[in-house]
């Protein structure tokens, strides 16, 4: 199994993110690099498109955190938007299930159908 995967789940349907020992893992889907970008932080020889926050950043839940989950992946996937890689990026919503909470991001990348991804935000 690849370092970089996403799996779902069988016995909730979610999906699950996993990077075991962080290192970079070509694949030849594009969700595991775009969440990739939306949860890690920043480090040394990015390009600036991880500056600021990330959805790890996100640990307390209020009114205003759909608004603050938009900021965050627009931010992170610009440099992509801007060179049409994505075409768009929208968090449909954010909602509590058994004690979790969870956003759903709806990327649209050129000739792929566009996807909801699913990723939890608190542990």
């Amino acid at each position: 199994m690849p370092d970089l995967l996403l799996v779902q789940r069988a016995d909730s349907g979610k999906w699950d993110f996993s990077l075991r020992n962080g290192d970079l893992q070509k694949t030849s889907e594009p969700w595991p690099a775009i969440l990739r970008l939306l949860l890690q932080g920043s480090w040394l020889g990015d390009d600036g498109e991880r500056a600021g926050e990330s959805l790890n950043d996100v640990t307390l839940i209020t009114t205003q955190t759909k608004d603050r989950v938009t900021r965050i992946a627009q931010t992170r996937l610009s440099a992509l938007i801007r060179s049409n890689q994505i075409t768009s990026v929208d968090v449909l919503d954010v909602y509590t299930d058994n004690g979790r909470v969870w956003v759903n991001i709806r990327v649209a990348i050129p000739g792929i159908e566009p996807k909801t991804v699913q990723i939890p935000l608190t542990r």
